[in-house]
């Protein structure tokens, strides 16, 4: 009876032993459950990813920015995501992820032709007095403008530690007019430029006036019109309510006729509910416009050739202008007839 229980003992121990070992060898890599997020931007076409050659997540649609998530076993710590378009098989990129934290986050930003760990924002203030500029990343066209028609901010793609360079030239021309470096640390970047033929300044140095309680005025005009006969000044006025009736100052700026920028003048805070306008005339006469308007349909509005002009006490503007026509032939009376707009933008604001 003794050597029965010996043996059941015995057996019972060996059960126990390779019982253990089985245990062990069934648990010893087993996969983990990560919880992935996946931060994205599309600017064209749905993107999918994939783990293992199959679809965990795509993008609800082929343009914007989603938030996805997706679920997916991990069992080591180099393993990847791949990102392609959907309907191909190319992979754009990849993107590890491991299995010691259960939350993961991993980025992509898809401009079209690439996929990148990130973007950044350049924002971008500039002006282009003649010619069509485009602006250029790493030799790829991202927009284009005239005057002051460019794109507030453009979203570019970067990967982590690698720069980019923005680049600026002529449209139809190969000639770069100039490039800065784009990093990958800042989230927001600026561009500023100015613009006219023979050169492009990203930085012009902006005088103060003596007494501060004054501001600095300068322009620059070129016209887009054939009946302009120039030469032509600025008559600076000041007055209460509407800037045609305001009276003529003494203060008149002669415009260079190559466009470049006049002289700068000095000019008094305007009294207590008191604002000043300029009016472009011809050479020397204080009312004449400097245009042949004698076919153009009349009558010529009195707002004619005149702008507002901002005052702050301290500051300097630096304004480009140029013109354009409006007819109106319909309508009362009030409105009717032919009127010169100026349009004036302070570049000053682009460097301060």
């Amino acid at each position: 009876m003794k050597k029965i229980i010996q043996y059941a003992g015995l057996s019972l121990v060996i059960l126990l032993v390779f019982s253990c070992k089985k245990q062990e060898i069934a648990v010893a890599n087993p996969p983990e459950i990560v919880n992935v997020t996946i931060e994205m931007s599309t600017v064209k076409d749905t993107l999918e990813f994939l783990k293992d050659g199959k679809i965990i997540a795509k993008s609800p649609s082929d343009q914007g920015s989603f938030t996805l998530e997706a679920k997916v076993y991990v069992s080591g710590d180099h393993e990847k995501i791949q990102i392609r378009k959907k309907g191909t098989t190319e992979i754009l990129a990849t993107r590890s992820i491991r299995s010691n934290a259960y939350q993961q986050t991993i980025k992509c930003y898809y401009d079209g032709l690439n996929a990148y760990g990130n973007s950044v924002l350049l924002k971008i203030k500039g002006y282009a007095k003649t010619d069509v500029l485009e602006l250029l990343i790493d030799g790829t066209v991202v927009g284009s403008g005239t005057n002051k028609e460019f794109p507030a901010g453009l979203s570019i793609g970067v990967n982590d530690g690698v720069d980019r360079e923005i680049q600026i030239r002529k449209q139809g021309d190969s000639k770069v007019l100039y490039h800065k470096k784009l990093t990958s640390t800042e989230a927001v970047q600026k561009l500023n430029f100015y613009y006219e033929p023979g050169q492009l300044l990203d930085n012009i140095d902006i005088a103060l006036p003596v007494n501060m309680e004054n501001a600095l005025f300068s322009a620059s005009f070129t016209s887009t019109l054939d009946i302009f006969t120039g030469p032509a000044d600025l008559v600076v006025h000041k007055g209460k309510g509407n800037i045609t009736l305001f009276p003529p100052t003494t203060i008149r700026i002669p415009l260079p006729a190559d466009g470049s920028f006049s002289q700068s003048v000095e000019l008094l805070p305007p009294a207590a509910g008191e604002s000043y306008s300029y009016k472009l005339v011809k050479r020397g006469t204080l009312i004449d416009l400097a245009y042949n308007t004698k076919d153009e349909f009349m009558p010529m509005r009195p707002e004619s050739g005149f702008t507002t002009l901002p005052f702050a006490a301290g500051g300097c503007a630096i304004v480009v202008m140029t013109d354009s026509k409006v007819v109106t032939k319909t309508g009362p009376s009030t409105v009717k007839g032919t009127r010169i707009n100026l349009e004036a933008t302070d570049i000053a604001q682009y460097f301060k």
